[in-house]
């Protein structure tokens, strides 16, 4: 089930997630909790034909004013940042 890959929002406003705040909705809006879960994720919505949008902070990212009938999957969850001697390792969702 689409439950199974992290927090899961049906017919979601996405008005807080673009900086423009426009306001529209999607399907479903999808925050994994792992970089395992976003790979599992898209594997599950290719095999099911659900159209899906990777979402960062949503700067620079101008939304349709219609109802994406997909899933949003937003990467804010992903903001681990470890360092190890001299090399940084931030996870995607990381805010510079």
């Amino acid at each position: 089930m689409i439950n199974d890959f992290g927090v899961v929002e049906e017919n979601a406003s996405l008005e807080n997630y673009n900086t423009y705040g426009i306001k529209t909705r999607a399907r479903y809006l999808i925050k994994p909790n792992s970089i395992n879960n976003v790979a599992s994720l898209v594997e599950f919505l290719n095999k099911e034909n659900i159209p899906y949008y990777l979402l960062g902070k949503g700067s620079n990212v101008i939304l349709p004013d219609t109802p994406f009938k997909g899933a949003i999957i937003s990467l804010e969850n992903l903001n681990k940042i470890e360092i190890h001697d001299n090399v940084i390792v931030a996870e995607c969702g990381v805010v510079l």
